[in-house]
């Protein structure tokens, strides 16, 4: 996946197996951590992201809880 990919081809990655959440949760890290001169962001919590990116891959993609 790239930063340009939309939020539906992300959707397809994560539905056919082709990307994690942990994974997509860590190209968006690199990008916060990249433009951190921004000031886009008042708090990021990483560690919490990670948990909850894990807790959906372990549910698995037959598993969606929705679209949002």
């Amino acid at each position: 996946m790239s930063a340009t990919d939309t939020i539906a081809a992300q959707s397809a990655a994560l539905a056919s197996g082709e990307q994690s959440s942990r994974e997509l949760l860590d190209a968006a890290l690199a990008r916060i951590a990249g433009a951190i001169d921004l000031n886009a962001f008042v708090s990021v919590d990483a560690d919490a992201a990670k948990a909850m990116a894990d807790a959906a891959d372990a549910r698995g993609a037959g598993d969606r809880l929705g679209p949002l």
